[in-house]
């Protein structure tokens, strides 16, 4: 999937069947955009950083959070069901690769919950 601040790039035992008991993705952020506010609900993710300097947030229950900088050769990890985005803060392309165990679909929903989604998903 191309859009215009950036791309995901999606393995999975769907169209990579080698890749039985995990999903992956190659997700590029362009300069001054953000990967949306999404959460996973039944899988860990973790995070290497090939590129660029990005920032992510990630928000917990009752008002927790925690803001984390990564660059190039950094590791990240998010919880199950925490929300986070990714944003890139610097001046070129934050490139990074996303891993998670395979959950019938761990980077698509119903597991990959966004508010794009969920209002995509209400009656006119």
């Amino acid at each position: 999937m191309e859009v215009a601040g950036g791309s995901v790039k999606i393995i999975d035992p769907t169209n990579f069947p080698i890749a039985a008991k995990f999903s992956a993705a190659l997700v590029t952020v362009k300069p001054g955009a953000i990967r949306e506010i999404h959460w996973h609900t039944t899988s860990d993710e973790w995070n290497f950083f090939l590129a660029g300097k990005a920032r992510i947030s990630v928000f917990a229950a009752e008002g927790n959070a925690r803001t984390f900088d990564y660059r190039a050769g950094d590791c990240g990890y998010i919880p199950k069901a925490m929300t986070h985005y990714v944003e890139n803060v610097g001046i070129e392309d934050v490139v990074f690769v996303e891993i998670l165990p395979w959950d019938s679909g761990s980077l698509s929903p119903p597991n990959r919950l966004s508010k794009t989604l969920c209002i995509s998903a209400m009656p006119p």
